[in-house]
């Protein structure tokens, strides 16, 4: 779009520009929603202009200092009071050739067809100056109504084919709201194994302890039937160790991919005209050494854990796979998603753990989102940092 300098130049009035000698003041308002009407239907993509303090003859330009102007949020409350659907306007000043001009731009009006909410009357007159849903479009210079062909036109570019929803959904993590979250690796040195682990190596050393200073650990009879009950009470101990890892097999999987991992949720905002139907979200992962996603739900395996996820998580969880690469594939169906409202897009979060070796890294989830009335998957990325 050409500079506001160029405009007042090199352009004459079209669909998209205008000039006025003064402002439409309280006397104009019905003039101001008309022009803002008509330029809001009008057949062209883009900003429109209606620049205030400007008199155009051909080429000869003559300048109008507007003194005093109208309040910015009067005019733009005028405008939203009047006009529906909401139309996103501007009212601020402009110096050009030493004189004080307004520009009211309207934004890129992009859902028409737009209408008057109520009826327009003049200025302390109960004249109608337009109706309720009366439509205007300007063509060339030219204020019209509405035709049906204009309308017709208006709906084929609108809902011609599959809905667009460029730029339309945002996917983010639940956690900030937003495509990067940060997450603590997992120490393994707090898992129940371990923890028993060094629980049953001090009890070895105490009872090492013990032995080795009993003054009677070689005498016979009584004394050392006590010395070979510690020395069979040392070798449970030893064997118990030995065999700690695998008897808390179970206990560290629920440890570390239920109780401690972190649960990743996802939000999604469709922003679009119409509800996503029939969605798949697609997450890949390119391999890396110390993260682990969880391709289920643990089940709880000892008492005094946290509660077992409930049967309808567990059923609901995504389908974690693995390529031949070891590449993380992550698939989950979530069904319709509403348009103008945030909802959480998994039915079961994903457990994840990360270790410590990851610090400092950053990990890309590359997404897709499928859906039966997209005709092309919208494409996104997420970001972890290990921290």
């Amino acid at each position: 779009m050409p500079s506001i300098e160029d405009l007042i130049r090199y352009h004459q009035e079209c669909e998209f520009l205008d000039f006025k000698q003064e402002e439409y003041k309280s006397a104009k308002k019905h003039e101001l929603i008309k022009d803002v009407l008509a330029f809001a239907n009008a057949d062209y993509d883009g900003d429109k202009y209606i620049i205030i303090g400007i008199k155009k003859e051909k080429n000869d330009i003559y300048v109008f200092n507007i003194d005093k102007p109208d309040d910015s949020a009067i005019i733009q409350q005028t405008i939203i009071s009047n006009i529906k659907p909401d139309i996103d306007t501007e009212y601020i000043p402009f110096e050009y050739e030493g004189s004080n001009l307004m520009i009211l731009t309207i934004k890129n009006p992009s859902d028409k067809p737009y209408a008057t909410k109520k009826a327009v009357t003049y200025h302390k007159k109960d004249t109608v100056f337009m109706k309720i849903d009366e439509m205007k479009i300007r063509k060339g210079t030219f204020k019209l109504d509405m035709t049906r062909e204009d309308l017709e036109k208006i709906y084929k570019k609108k809902f011609d084919g599959k809905p667009n929803f460029d730029g339309k959904v945002a996917i983010t993590f639940k956690k900030n709201n937003k495509t990067r979250i940060s997450l603590e690796s997992i120490v393994y040195k707090d898992i129940p194994s371990v923890r028993e682990i060094l629980k049953i190596q001090k009890q070895i050393s105490e009872l090492k302890d013990i032995i080795d200073a009993d003054p009677n650990k070689n005498s016979t009879g009584f004394l050392a039937e006590k010395a070979k009950r510690r020395a069979q009470e040392l070798t449970a101990l030893q064997v118990k160790l030995s065999h700690t890892p695998e008897n808390f097999y179970d206990k560290d999987r629920y440890h570390l991919h239920e109780a401690v991992s972190h649960k990743i949720q996802l939000l999604i905002y469709n922003d679009g005209r119409e509800t996503l139907k029939g969605c798949t979200l697609d997450l890949n992962i390119a391999f890396i050494e110390g993260l682990y996603v969880m391709h289920k739900i643990e089940p709880k395996k000892y008492e005094h854990s946290s509660p077992v996820s409930s049967a309808y998580d567990s059923m609901h969880y995504p389908d974690v796979s693995f390529d031949q690469d070891k590449n993380i594939k992550v698939r989950a169906s979530i069904g319709d998603i509403k348009h103008k409202l945030e909802d959480e897009i998994l039915k079961t979060p994903i457990r994840l753990y990360i270790e410590p070796d990851l610090i400092g890294k950053i990990i890309n989830v590359n997404g897709q989102l499928h859906a039966e009335n997209l005709p092309d998957p919208i494409q996104f990325q997420l970001e972890i940092e290990v921290i």
